[in-house]
C-alpha cells in the first residue's frame, strides 16, 4: 500500500512538473513576429526632490530620449510638484501620476486602505482643478504593507516565513471579493469618468492565476486586479533582490521572467507593461537591465518601465546609460535547471496559498 502512494505521488509530482515545464518554459506564439516594434520606456521618479525634477539637464535628457516619467505624488509633495508638471506640460515632456500615501497608511494601495485612497484621489484631482495641471493617466501601486519587511530578508528560511506570515494575515476571499468592488468603483470609475487612464501594477507572482481559476496570489498581495477593465495592467519583475539574496542566476531570473511575459501576453486581454531593475551603480547596470528587457522584447512585449531615475542620476554619464538601454534587442534567454527550480517553487507556493484560502473560507 506504501509502495503504491509513492508510485501514485511520483506520477502526479512528474505530470506537474511536465505541465509547468511546457506552460511557462515553452517558445511562445507570436515570437518573432513584432521586430519592427520600437521599445517604449517609462521611469519611476520616487524620491527625487522637485528641485532635481526642474533642473534643466535632467529636462533636457527627458525631452531627448521622449522619456515617460511616473512622477510619485503624495500630499506632502502637492506644493512642490506643481511647478514641476506646470513646466513639463510647457515642454511636452510625458509624466503620469503615480499616488502613494504616508507609510502609517500603508503608503502603496492595498485591501485594508481602499477608502483611504479613494479620498486622496479626490484630494489630487481638486489641486489639478486648482493649479491647472493636466492628467492622463494614473497608476495604481497594489502591494501589501508586509513588502516593507523584505528588507529584512536575507536568505530563502527568511522569505518562507515572511511568506507564511504575510498569507495567513491577508488570505480571506469575502474580504477579497469585497475590496474589488471597491476597486472598481471607487477607484477605476472614479479615474476613467474624468477621461483619464488608469493603470494598474502589481507582483509578477500574480500571473499565477492570470487564467482566473483562482484569486489566492491576488488575495495575498492585497491586490484585486484581474477582471477589472484597466487600461494597461504592469508586472514588477524586479530581479536584483531575488540575486542579492538567493543562488539563483541572473539567466535563471531572465528565463522566468520570458516565462511570465509570454504568459501575460497570451492570457492577458488588456494592454501590458513590465517593470524591471532597479537600475543604480549600486544595484543593477544598464548592461544588466538590458538582459532582463531583451527577454521582454523576445516574448513580445516592447512596454518596459524602469526603476528608477532616482538610480539613473546616480551615474556620471546618464546618458550613455539611456542610449544603451535604448539599443536593448530581443534575446531569449537559455533554459537554466534553476528557471525550472524558480518556476516549480512559485507553483507550489500558489498551491499552498489556494489550499489557505479554501480552509479559510470553510
Amino acid at each position: 500500500m506504501i509502495r503504491r502512494s509513492k508510485i501514485l505521488l511520483s506520477v502526479f509530482l512528474l505530470i506537474l512538473f511536465l505541465i509547468i515545464l511546457q506552460g511557462f518554459l515553452g517558445t511562445f506564439k507570436g515570437e518573432g513576429t513584432e521586430r519592427e516594434k520600437k521599445l517604449e520606456i517609462s521611469f519611476y521618479a520616487e524620491f527625487l526632490p522637485a528641485q532635481e525634477l526642474l533642473k534643466k539637464e535632467v529636462m533636457e535628457l527627458l525631452d531627448k530620449y521622449q522619456i515617460h516619467l511616473y512622477i510619485a505624488i503624495s500630499e506632502e509633495k502637492m506644493a512642490a510638484l506643481t511647478p514641476v508638471l506646470k513646466e513639463y506640460q510647457r515642454r511636452n515632456i510625458e509624466y503620469s501620476l503615480w499616488p502613494v500615501m504616508s507609510k502609517e497608511d500603508g503608503y502603496w494601495v492595498q485591501e485594508r486602505n481602499l477608502k483611504k485612497f479613494s479620498q486622496f484621489l479626490d484630494r489630487i484631482f481638486e489641486w489639478a482643478k486648482e493649479n491647472k495641471i493636466e492628467i492622463r493617466e494614473v497608476l495604481i501601486d497594489f502591494e501589501p504593507k508586509q513588502f516593507f519587511k523584505l528588507v529584512d530578508v536575507e536568505n530563502f528560511g527568511d522569505f518562507l516565513f515572511w511568506a507564511r506570515k504575510t498569507a495567513r494575515e491577508n488570505i480571506g476571499k469575502s474580504k477579497f471579493e469585497q475590496s474589488k468592488q471597491v476597486v472598481r468603483q471607487e477607484i477605476i470609475e472614479k479615474i476613467r469618468s474624468r477621461g483619464i487612464k488608469v493603470t494598474a501594477t502589481f507582483s509578477n507572482f500574480g500571473l499565477e492565476e492570470i487564467k482566473g481559476f483562482s484569486t489566492a496570489a491576488q488575495d495575498f498581495l492585497e491586490a484585486p486586479v484581474f477582471g477589472l477593465p484597466w487600461d494597461r495592467i504592469d508586472f514588477q519583475c524586479y530581479n536584483f533582490p531575488i540575486l542579492a539574496r538567493s543562488s539563483f542566476t541572473h539567466p535563471d531570473l531572465a528565463r522566468v521572467l520570458y516565462s511570465l511575459t509570454g504568459r501575460a501576453r497570451k492570457y492577458c486581454h488588456t494592454e501590458i507593461s513590465f517593470s524591471v531593475g532597479p537600475l543604480s551603480p549600486q544595484e543593477f547596470s544598464s548592461e544588466e537591465v538590458i538582459v532582463d528587457i531583451g527577454a521582454v522584447l523576445a516574448a513580445g512585449v516592447y512596454r518596459v518601465n524602469i526603476y528608477s531615475l532616482d538610480g539613473l542620476l546616480e551615474f556620471t554619464e546618464p546618458e550613455k546609460e539611456i542610449e544603451r538601454i535604448l539599443q536593448a534587442r530581443p534575446e531569449k534567454p537559455p533554459l537554466t535547471i534553476g528557471a525550472t527550480w524558480l518556476i516549480f517553487l512559485r507553483k507550489m507556493g500558489w498551491f499552498y496559498l489556494r489550499s489557505l484560502q479554501f480552509l479559510k473560507n470553510l
